[in-house]
């Protein structure tokens, strides 16, 4: 549906709830469009963890997408001053190569529900949203979004794709087919045991979206979770998970906050406290008594974090959004601040 649109022209808006894949998706278009030589550019408002650089900032997303420009396959922006005002002129002059060439270039702008998230000011994003929009002719733009109110989002925008035209093009819950063909790739590349003796894929699959009505996300921590027991999975197994049957992913972190014990809480909390991947798993066994029972803590919420080179990240960035708004967040950064500075 997207693609179809591409052809088209101007705005759209791809919206998904936390988890849905719609990053995913924008991530995966980008690279495949450029891996096929599509002039195209991508600015991502938030990397989470992974970038300490101010997406929210016009000047950096601005200057950002002038430089994609630069090295894309247009050339007409030869003499173009390259200051982040300026890229209003650079985006209408690559739109007229590309219409020029029978083409359109390609602008993704993801991640437009961190903005009011992380500044509650959207006034960054608007001056970089009316330097764009509307797109002029031979430019397509893709915005990312979570679902957020009409007040979080610039005008401009909403007058170009109002809530609920046909400009918002939905991300939807993932079928059978899709979650039976991950996991078949999963058990041929040998990361997980699926389907043996005492179920079978296809018993798994429906097991899988029964408990997760179809949110990709709650499928991933469903079979992490497992994974992370080293046992063949079986129908039994899933049926015993934590659900998510309203496709919200904070209904399943509420739901399996209350199964977590204390030191596995704090563990979270630490991450939302301070925001910044932790070097690996003994780093925070240092900000608790007790090895053997940080261990055990740390093994009830593995599941929700992953393993990198650069340290510990959690899966998702919805996870930190969900404890940092808990009633009790503003007491436990008081109590957890000095046990970083401590560390």
């Amino acid at each position: 549906d997207v693609l179809s649109k591409l052809e088209t022209g101007g705005a759209w808006i791809v919206s998904g709830a936390p988890g849905m894949g719609k990053s995913t998706y924008l991530s995966y278009l980008y690279e495949n469009l450029q891996a096929k030589k599509v002039a195209i550019a991508r600015h991502h408002y938030s990397l989470g963890l992974q970038s300490l650089v101010d997406r929210i900032s016009f000047s950096t997303a601005a200057s950002s997408i002038i430089k994609q420009i630069k090295n894309s396959p247009m050339n007409s922006w030869l003499g173009l001053d390259e200051s982040p005002e300026y890229l209003d002129k650079w985006i209408i002059t690559v739109g007229k190569e590309a219409n020029k060439k029978g083409q359109k270039f390609i602008l993704i702008l993801d991640g437009l529900d961190h903005v009011w998230r992380g500044r509650a000011d959207i006034s960054q994003l608007e001056h970089l949203i009316n330097k764009v929009v509307p797109a002029p002719e031979g430019v397509t733009i893709i915005f990312g979004t979570q679902p957020v109110s009409s007040s979080k989002l610039p005008n401009r925008l909403l007058g170009n794709c109002p809530i609920e035209g046909d400009r918002w093009l939905n991300i939807h819950s993932v079928d059978l087919s899709a979650i039976g063909s991950w996991l078949e790739s999963l058990r041929d590349s040998g990361i997980a045991n699926i389907g043996g003796n005492s179920s079978s894929i296809s018993e798994i699959t429906v097991a899988l979206q029964k408990i997760s009505s179809g949110y990709p996300l709650h499928v991933i921590y469903s079979l992490r979770a497992l994974l992370k027991k080293e046992k063949n999975i079986s129908v039994y197994d899933i049926e015993r998970l934590e659900k998510c049957p309203d496709g919200d992913i904070n209904t399943y972190y509420w739901s399996i906050w209350t199964t977590l014990s204390e030191q596995a809480k704090e563990i979270l909390y630490l991450m939302a406290v301070t925001e910044f991947p932790w070097p690996d798993k003994n780093s925070f066994a240092k900000c608790f008594d007790g090895s053997q029972t940080f261990l055990d803590a740390y093994k009830e919420i593995e599941h929700l974090v992953e393993h990198r080179r650069s340290g510990v990240f959690p899966f998702h960035g919805s996870l930190l959004v969900n404890i940092q708004q808990r009633e009790d967040f503003t007491e436990a950064r008081k109590r957890l601040h000095p046990v970083v500075s401590g560390w």
